[in-house]
């Protein structure tokens, strides 16, 4: 690891994992997201990525953050409004990762993974 890396896993560790709840559907323009309950861990995590990389702002600050999982982007978002797996949420999922994607090339890649605290410790 670098140290951005190693700064970024000392403020992902500082959170537990926790469960939370995809919910339903959501849309933005070109963009098919899950939107998730409880928001809370996420904009705690969110807050302090922030207050550790202020210079990073998630869309140079143009958007409220709203935490959610992405499904689908451009085309293939119109095409899954209506699968059918929609309607097996909500649905509960752990979270004991956190990801930072980058755009590239081809699309979004994972370019580091990040181990929250194991709940209870």
């Amino acid at each position: 690891m670098n140290g951005i890396s190693e700064k970024i896993q000392a403020v992902v560790s500082g959170h537990s994992a926790f469960s939370c709840r995809l919910i339903g559907r959501g849309q933005w323009p070109g963009v098919l997201f899950a939107s998730l309950e409880p928001e809370v861990p996420f904009r705690s995590l969110y807050a302090d990525l922030l207050a550790a990389f202020p210079e990073f702002r998630s869309h140079r600050g143009k958007f409220e953050f709203v935490p959610h999982v992405t499904i689908a982007v451009g085309s293939s978002a119109s095409e899954s409004v209506d699968d059918p797996a929609w309607g097996f949420l909500p649905t509960t999922c752990e979270v004991n990762l956190a990801h930072l994607i980058v755009r590239g090339p081809a699309g979004w890649d994972v370019k580091w993974a990040f181990d929250l605290r194991p709940n209870g410790d």
